[in-house]
């Protein structure tokens, strides 16, 4: 499938940073666990949420690997 039929999916968190839930990085976005399960998923597609939510992600693990 093409990537205008089948969004890009993202790094799943458990593989990204497993000790980040769904559940945490939803508050933080103010949106649903499902939300972004569906985004990671390649089920549903919001690519400002996505763009934001890798970033948010690679941060996580550069503060992580900082300490």
């Amino acid at each position: 499938m093409s990537s205008l039929t089948m969004p890009e999916s993202l790094i799943p968190v458990s593989d990204a940073c497993p000790w980040i839930t769904l559940q945490a990085a939803a508050i933080h976005f103010g949106t649903w666990p499902g939300t972004l399960s569906r985004i990671e998923r390649g089920l549903s597609r919001d690519d400002t949420l996505a763009r934001d939510y890798r970033s948010w992600l690679a941060q996580q693990q550069e503060t992580a690997e900082g300490h």
